[in-house]
């Protein structure tokens, strides 16, 4: 087993099972990625992917409906490597020089998509080597282009931190908060009416 694989799978299940016990919907699973094709990924990207970053992709019946927090779908890392080319030819088409334009907003080519929300905002993993939060999991807004500070300090936070609060009624994303985020607002999880699982400020009234 690959390090950090036996985590990431271990979150993922007390997140898998939570939702079975809470009369969540089955829907189908995302295709695990086999280590030739992360092999071909970091080779694309010439960067060495963070091991929870592999364990992520290599694991097996994982839900694809829009559960992580607030509401992101997981991306295949073929998706996610399309979404990248997407993002950096939007970039390429702007015109910097614009003084309306701040250079510093241009997605990175070291930013990979991990997650898609149904507006098109994207959960992307930052892979940069240079700025101190390399696998931290961070939100790309893609009408603003503004970053905030990572929602979780790698993809392993993610789950656990989503697992948790799901298990003990607490809010997601207090660290994020706490460390001046506004990305994302803190929220609690639940099974909605529809049998999705659903993310949200406040509870609902109990029926």
């Amino acid at each position: 087993m690959a390090p950090g694989e036996h985590d990431i799978r271990a979150q993922w299940e007390r997140i898998d099972a939570w939702m079975r016990s809470h009369g969540a919907r089955p829907v189908e699973c995302r295709p695990a990625a086999d280590p030739e094709q992360l092999e071909s990924l970091a080779d694309e990207l010439g960067i060495d992917l963070p091991a929870d970053l592999r364990a992520w992709w290599s694991l097996a019946g994982l839900c694809r409906d829009n559960w992580i927090p607030v509401a992101f779908a997981p991306e295949t890392w073929a998706d996610a490597l399309e979404m990248r080319e997407i993002q950096l030819q939007v970039a390429d088409d702007e015109d910097w020089s614009d003084p309306g334009m701040d250079a510093r907003m241009r997605f990175d080519p070291a930013f990979l998509p991990i997650g898609m929300s149904p507006g098109g905002d994207s959960l992307i993993v930052d892979l940069r080597a240079d700025a101190g939060q390399f696998g931290a999991v961070l939100f790309w807004d893609h009408e603003t282009w503004k970053l905030d500070v990572p929602l979780w300090e790698s993809v392993g936070a993610m789950l656990r931190d989503a697992a948790q609060a799901l298990e003990t009624r607490s809010r997601v994303l207090l660290g994020h908060a706490a460390r001046g985020g506004s990305a994302e607002e803190p929220s609690f999880g639940y099974v909605a009416a529809d049998g999705w699982l659903t993310w949200e400020p406040e509870l609902p009234p109990a029926p």
